[in-house]
């Protein structure tokens, strides 16, 4: 099951997010699709329940986009539009993280960014889930010493950090970080879909829950790939194995992919190559 979350938007309510059940086969090598969300709940959350057998699957989510901010992009970075002080409430003034207190949007934007990156819902984030959020915005591998050095700093000898170990890493890099610095803050934040003014209109948060009436599924994040050659096979393939197409002239049949958040239409051309206008 996908639920989107409103707390940044409250018009995720509405989004069109869909989630593709895909099997393994001959390894990892190939991918089948053998399910996808069709059915909806009272609250908008879109679901599916399948019969499968057992074996390693990927779960992939998609959604059109549609409801993000149709504004141009805001692919560099402006010193007059991301300023210190929608950081931190004067901050130049304090020395010691523990005394530098963050402006209220922007812990509430690493309040949510922390929600994001805790895959797994437990309350903390731990080495596999960091590592997936280092990857995300700074796209390098987190190396042993780095998360060595995060946990000794911040997690009082555990191996996972909390919300306020989160935060105190933040406050700190705030404390450190001068005006050329702040850029890579803004690069952590844009990378996970925030603007300017630390509002989120390029990202999604939804939650998934996976249930099964027979045993309990093992379940684990990979590594951040593009998907969408894959969605769009999967849809394809959706669409052709379905029931609901009509015949437009000979060998040429136009498939109709519905769910509850989308319509889709696949042209499929099945006896000679063709131009499409």
């Amino acid at each position: 099951m996908a639920t989107s979350s409103d707390r940044a938007n409250p018009s995720l309510h509405d989004i069109d997010l869909d989630l593709f059940l895909l099997r393994h086969v001959d390894g990892k090598r190939h991918k089948r699709l053998t399910a996808f969300t069709h059915m909806v709940t009272p609250k908008k959350q879109s679901y599916f329940r399948q019969r499968v057998p057992a074996g390693i699957y990927s779960l992939i989510t998609y959604t059109s986009s549609a409801w993000f901010d149709s504004k141009a992009p805001q692919n560099g970075y402006d010193k007059k539009a991301f300023s210190r002080e929608k950081l931190a409430k004067n901050s130049s003034a304090f020395k010691d993280p523990n005394l530098v207190e963050l402006s209220d949007q922007y812990e509430e934007a690493l309040s949510d960014i922390f929600e994001m990156i805790d895959l797994n819902g437990d309350g903390v984030v731990d080495r596999e889930e960091f590592g997936i959020f280092a990857l995300r915005t700074t796209g390098e591998e987190l190396k042993d010493a780095d998360w060595h050095v995060v946990t000794t700093t911040f997690c009082w000898g555990k191996d996972y950090l909390d919300k306020e170990a989160f935060l105190q890493l933040h406050r700190m890099e705030v404390r450190d970080s001068n005006e050329e610095e702040l850029k890579d803050v803004w690069l952590t934040l844009a990378s996970m879909g925030y603007n300017f003014d630390l509002s989120l209109d390029k990202a999604i948060v939804f939650s998934l829950n996976v249930g099964c009436s027979d045993g309990e599924p093992i379940i684990a994040a990979t590594h951040i790939k593009p998907t969408s050659r894959l969605i769009e096979k999967c849809i394809s393939r959706a669409a052709v194995e379905g029931d609901d197409y009509e015949q437009l002239e000979d060998g040429i049949l136009l498939h109709k992919f519905t769910t509850p958040n989308r319509r889709c239409l696949v042209l499929q051309n099945t006896v000679r190559q063709i131009t499409c206008q």
